[in-house]
């Protein structure tokens, strides 16, 4: 990771434990070592070998750590940071924002700048609507306000005195209304473009490498505080990434033909929150493939699910009918697994778990 004070590397990184939080230090250093993968990756589809961007190295440090890791959330954690930092690269202009320090800084200013403007300008809304109500006896916001003088004889002596009176035409809430709603999304635009800088993984990794090549800050107490009140801001809104995924079954009867009813079938299926047990099967998988490597045998992340009722074999999918065939059995095969254990009391097993889900994921 460059830096203005020099090169920040992943090995200063984790000698990184000044910050007395261990679960935040822990944080932090995988948002750094996702952002150093992201910039490998990237170097993989420009086309750039293993040996021009020494990748074997880091390679080797993932397998370790894939198959020393037994914290499956973490793993799948450091591959959301890393495809965050591939999204933001390709898809937003994050990367040009920090290129300099100052230009977040800046942009900050400006969004504050833009809140402040709105406020004011809603507080002189607020002021003259006031005042107009001040004026009127009805209690209403009128849109033009008109004052004429008339001059009427009362006697030769008085002579003519004048007289003012006041109309008031339509009204001013057609024109607040919209004013108002505009006030309003421009603040909250402003508030979430100066959230997706503080809460955003690019400052982190800013922070802290300016943190390691500036012995000032780690000297002082102050900035020690302030930054590990910005490293702790998490927005949810900004994430790219939900921890769900779809189900939706092939097998489910539809019997109402309404125009309605097939427009709702376009829609995509039911959302649910990725199970620990989905995640821990997939990181198994990929323990089991790396696993294979080590051992000289054929790496394949693809077996033969076998489907037994006790000892008696029902299929054997031999692959040779293609993956649509495969997922296709192994979904009616899970949904026959769910049916039967619907009626029963106890709880499902992690690998029943992980199939269903996986299995309407895939359908």
């Amino acid at each position: 990771m460059p830096n203005i004070g020099g090169l920040v590397t992943i090995e200063k990184v984790w000698q990184l434990d000044d910050m007395h939080d261990l679960k935040l230090t822990s944080r932090l250093k995988d948002v750094c070592l996702s952002f150093a993968l992201s910039k490998l990756l990237r170097c993989r589809f420009t086309r750039y070998t293993n040996d021009e961007i020494g990748f074997t190295k880091a390679s080797n440090f993932l397998r370790h750590m894939l198959l020393g890791d037994s914290y499956d959330d973490r793993l799948l954690r450091l591959v959301e940071h890393e495809l965050s930092f591939l999204h933001d690269i390709y898809y937003s202009s994050l990367t040009i924002s920090y290129s300099k320090i100052w230009m977040p800084l800046l942009s900050i200013l400006i969004s504050l700048s833009g809140i402040g403007y709105c406020l004011v300008l809603s507080i002189l809304i607020v002021y003259v609507q006031i005042d107009y109500l001040n004026d009127t006896s009805d209690g209403q916001l009128p849109l033009i306000r008109c004052n004429y003088q008339c001059r009427r004889f009362i006697s030769e002596a008085q002579g003519k005195i004048p007289a003012v009176h006041r109309q008031f035409f339509g009204s001013a809430i057609f024109d607040l209304v919209p004013v108002v709603v505009l006030i309003a999304l421009v603040v909250l635009a402003e508030i979430r473009e100066v959230a997706s800088y503080i809460c955003s993984n690019w400052t982190k990794v800013t922070l802290i490498c300016h943190y390691i090549n500036h012995a000032s800050w780690q000297k002082s107490h102050m900035m020690k505080k302030c930054i590990r009140r910005v490293l702790q801001c998490r927005c949810k809104i900004l994430k790219h990434f939900e921890d769900k995924m779809n189900q939706c079954s092939i097998l489910v009867l539809h019997q109402t033909k309404t125009p309605m009813r097939l427009l709702h079938l376009l829609k995509p299926g039911q959302k649910v929150k990725v199970p620990r047990e989905v995640k821990a099967a997939i990181m198994n998988a990929l323990r089991s493939y790396e696993g294979s490597r080590d051992n000289n045998r054929i790496p394949c992340l693809i077996t033969r699910p076998q489907f037994k009722t006790g000892d008696n074999l029902l299929w054997v999918v031999d692959g040779t009918k293609g993956i649509a065939n495969t997922i296709l059995v192994c979904h009616i095969a899970t949904s026959i697994l769910e049916l039967g254990s619907a009626g029963s009391c106890q709880p499902l097993t992690d690998h029943k778990t992980a199939a269903i889900h996986l299995s309407r994921y895939c359908a």
